[in-house]
């Protein structure tokens, strides 16, 4: 993933963020959709999965990489930025897809939040949490 932007920092609210285990490696988190395994360590949420958050900006080592076992932040609440896999439209609702990047959400999908401005697969866009 490119970061084409510069940011002063991660990008989000870091009041709501928790750190969990990485279930597995895992080759880039930057902005990618996470939830719990039965364990619960954090895995990439797939297609069809319950989002608990979003892999902060600054999370894993150079490229995002992170192995099995070591922490990882994630951004559970909030505006976030998230790693589109299809190009979305401002109010879009939001879903993960099966590598836990973020595309539009049918009616009857999981949703994690809503997309605040439109982008391009991709690149990172921008995530409003829709939890209660």
């Amino acid at each position: 993933m490119s970061l084409t932007q510069n940011y002063m920092t991660t990008g989000i609210n870091e009041s709501y963020t928790i750190i969990g285990k990485a279930a597995a490696d895992i080759a880039d988190c930057r902005g990618r959709g996470f939830t719990f395994d039965a364990t619960g360590d954090l895995k990439l949420a797939g297609a069809g999965d319950t989002v608990v958050g979003i892999g902060i900006l600054t999370a894993g080592s150079e490229g995002g990489k992170v192995d099995k076992g070591v922490d990882i932040t994630i951004q559970i609440k909030g505006m976030g930025r998230a790693y589109l896999g299809a190009d979305v439209a401002a109010g879009d609702v939001l879903k993960t897809d099966a590598n836990g990047n973020f595309i539009k959400a049918a009616a009857s999908d999981p949703v994690i939040g809503i997309a605040t401005k439109s982008g391009k697969q991709d690149t990172l866009g921008c995530v409003l949490f829709n939890r209660g």
